[in-house]
C-alpha cells in the first residue's frame, strides 16, 4: 500500500489505523493524494503518517497513565481497607485479651474460696469424727475408789460417768441432724464449685487455642501481602515511582502488620467476629490477586 521507506511508521500503526489513513489521504479535501501515487515516497504522505503515529502514541500513553492511576487508586483505597479491619481486630484482641484475664482473676479467687472451704470442711470432719471417738470412751469416775465403786454397783471396773454419757454418749437428735445436714451441703457445694472451675479452665484453653490460630492467620495475611508486593514489582504498565511509592505503601502496611501481631493478645472484641473479618480480609487479598492477573494478562 505505502512505499517500503515507510515501514518503520506503518508497522508501530495498527492495521485498520493504516487502512483510514490511506482512505483519508486519497479523500483528502483540499489536497488528495491520487491512488497511483499512494505507494510512492511523498512528503505529504510522510508527514501524515507521522502525524497519525504521534496522536496514536500519546493517546496510548495517556491510556496507560490512567490505567496506572486507577490501579494507584484502587490499591490505595485496598490498603486503607486492610488497615481499618487491622484496627478492629487490634480493638477486639484487646477486649479478648482482658476477658481472659478476668477469666483468670475469678479462677484464681474460686481456687482460693475452694482452698478456705476445704480446710473448713477437714476441720468440721474432724471434729465430727471426735466427738463420735469420745461418745465411746468410759472414764473413771473421781469422786470414788475402787472398793467403793466395786461394792455400790458391782458393775466393771470401767463405766460411763454420768455428765460424760449427757454430754457425749447421748447427743440431741437435732444437733445430729445438722451436721450431718451442714456436712452433705458442703460435699454439694465442692462438687458444685469444681464443675464450675473446670468449665471454666477448658473455656480459658479453647480460647487459647483459638487465639493461637488467630495469630497463624496473622501470618499468612502478611506473607500473602508479600507475594502481591512480588508481584507488582513485575508490572510493566506503571512508571518507576509509581512502583516505588506502592512499595513504601507496602512496606508501612507490613511494619504496621507485624506490630499488630505482636499486640494481637494485647487487644479485644469476641474471637467469632475476629474470625469473620479474617474471612472478608482473605476475600479482599484475593479480589487483588485476580486484579493483577487481569492487569498482566492485559499487557501480554
Amino acid at each position: 500500500m505505502f512505499h517500503s521507506d515507510y515501514k518503520h511508521i506503518i508497522d508501530r500503526l495498527p492495521e485498520g489505523l493504516v487502512k483510514r489513513a490511506c482512505e483519508r489521504l486519497l479523500h483528502h479535501s483540499k489536497d488528495p493524494v491520487p491512488l497511483e501515487a499512494i505507494s510512492e515516497k511523498s512528503e505529504q504522505i510522510e508527514s501524515y503518517l507521522r502525524h497519525t503515529l504521534e496522536v496514536y502514541e500519546n493517546s496510548l500513553n495517556r491510556k496507560h497513565r490512567n490505567m496506572a492511576q486507577e490501579k494507584t487508586n484502587f490499591f490505595g483505597k485496598f490498603m486503607q481497607d486492610i488497615e481499618k479491619e487491622y484496627r478492629k481486630r487490634i480493638n477486639a484482641n484487646k477486649k479478648l485479651r482482658c476477658e481472659i484475664n478476668d477469666l483468670k482473676t475469678q479462677l484464681q479467687e474460686t481456687e482460693k474460696e475452694l482452698a478456705s472451704m476445704k480446710v473448713r470442711f477437714y476441720s468440721l470432719v474432724k471434729g465430727y469424727f471426735f466427738s463420735l471417738y469420745f461418745c465411746k470412751v468410759r472414764f473413771w469416775p473421781r469422786s470414788c475408789t475402787f472398793e467403793e465403786l466395786y461394792k455400790s454397783k458391782g458393775s466393771p471396773i470401767l463405766f460411763y460417768n454420768h455428765e460424760k454419757r449427757m454430754a457425749f454418749q447421748r447427743p440431741h437428735p437435732r444437733q445430729r441432724r445438722i451436721c450431718e445436714e451442714y456436712k452433705a451441703e458442703l460435699e454439694e457445694e465442692n462438687y458444685h464449685l469444681r464443675s464450675e472451675l473446670q468449665t471454666e479452665v477448658d473455656t480459658n484453653h479453647q480460647n487459647e487455642r483459638r487465639i493461637n490460630q488467630l495469630e497463624q492467620d496473622y501470618s499468612q495475611c502478611e506473607q500473602e501481602i508479600q507475594v502481591l508486593n512480588r508481584e507488582i514489582e513485575h508490572l510493566e504498565n506503571a512508571s518507576e515511582e509509581e512502583i516505588t511509592e506502592l512499595k513504601s505503601e507496602i512496606s508501612s502496611l507490613k511494619n504496621k502488620l507485624c506490630q499488630a501481631k505482636k499486640n494481637v493478645r494485647d487487644k479485644e472484641k469476641n474471637i467469632s467476629a475476629l474470625e469473620n473479618q479474617l474471612v472478608e480480609f482473605e476475600e479482599q487479598v484475593e479480589k487483588l490477586r485476580c486484579q493483577i492477573k487481569i492487569i498482566s494478562s492485559q499487557k501480554n
